[in-house]
């Protein structure tokens, strides 16, 4: 892969300095708090030019001195020349007024001063990532929504407010595909309650076989207890009430994933009348981070109808 950035739907991180601990005890931070992500580290400007010309990357996190000052600045200025989808997070223990106006012309996403609070660092870098990962390299207020519920779904301890932000996350995730529109959120009847009707005028003949409504229904229930065969039964007979044909897709989103019994019931359906996609918590952060999310949802479709 060239410098031309990472087609992989898993995101990647660089972490260039000179401190090994630094950088080893960073990356076992961002692997246990960003998501999944594939991390490399390197400890010269030099190196990451390799690695970067080698394997690409969404996001950088560079040192500015390493050799020396100036080799962190033209590292930068190299990346925003080569790859300007490659988003720079710059660390430094020796900053200055001057470093960090040059870095911020250059480029530079951020401009953070060691010691920064991880917390701060984590927010930085799944921004980062999400900008990298748009499909025209630029941030908008829908994306910076969509990781500021990801973020409440991380951090909140209340189940009910959990549950909102999951719901709130979904709903905008599927609106930035084209010709999918969220019209009901919490439908509730003496019948039913549904999370989210979405309605499907996608011009696209993958997505127009499944009919005109595609539901979507979200748990977030404890690792301890997970959805299972009643759950699945609930929810596939909320399809089947749409209508015949009006409804043929569901993405039955479970953050813990789903129970052995969930999983029993779902093989028993006809794969070509209707789809049902089990999203856990790594699907939601891979469809965050996705560059093309259509493509990446078709995968998961197809992938489901194929089990």
């Amino acid at each position: 892969m060239s410098d031309s950035g990472n087609s992989s739907p898993i995101p990647s991180i660089l972490l260039v300095d000179d401190d090994k601990s630094y950088r080893e005890d960073l990356a076992t931070v961002l692997e246990g708090e960003v998501g999944p992500v594939h991390i490399r580290g390197c400890d010269s400007a030099k190196s990451a030019r390799k690695l970067l010309k080698d394997n690409g990357a969404d996001v950088v996190l560079s040192d500015m001195v390493m050799e020396d000052e100036e080799a962190g600045i033209d590292l930068l200025h190299h990346i925003k020349t080569s790859n300007p989808r490659t988003q720079v997070i710059v660390l430094t223990a020796f900053p200055s007024l001057n470093t960090a106006t040059r870095c911020m012309r250059a480029g530079c996403f951020e401009f953070l001063v060691k010691p920064t609070k991880i917390a701060q660092i984590v927010a930085t870098v799944r921004k980062a990532i999400s900008v990298a990962r748009r499909s025209d390299g630029t941030d908008t207020l829908v994306e910076r929504l969509i990781l500021s519920y990801w973020d409440q779904l991380q951090t909140e301890t209340t189940k009910a407010k959990r549950g909102a932000s999951l719901e709130s996350l979904m709903g905008l995730l599927f609106g930035t595909l084209p010709g999918w529109e969220k019209v009901e959120s919490r439908v509730n009847s003496k019948t039913e309650e549904i999370d989210l009707v979405i309605l499907n005028e996608s011009t696209n003949e993958f997505w127009r076989r499944f009919g005109p409504l595609v539901i979507v229904e979200c748990k977030n229930w404890s690792r301890k207890t997970k959805p299972g065969r009643s759950d699945f039964d609930s929810f596939y007979s909320k399809m089947s009430r749409r209508g015949e044909g009006n409804c043929r897709l569901g993405f039955f989103v479970s953050v813990n994933g789903v129970a052995k019994t969930f999983h029993v019931e779902l093989d028993r359906i006809s794969r070509d009348t209707n789809s049902i996609v089990i999203l856990d918590l790594d699907a939601i952060w891979n469809l965050i981070c996705a560059g093309d999310r259509g493509a990446l949802l078709k995968q998961l479709v197809t992938s489901s109808m194929l089990q």
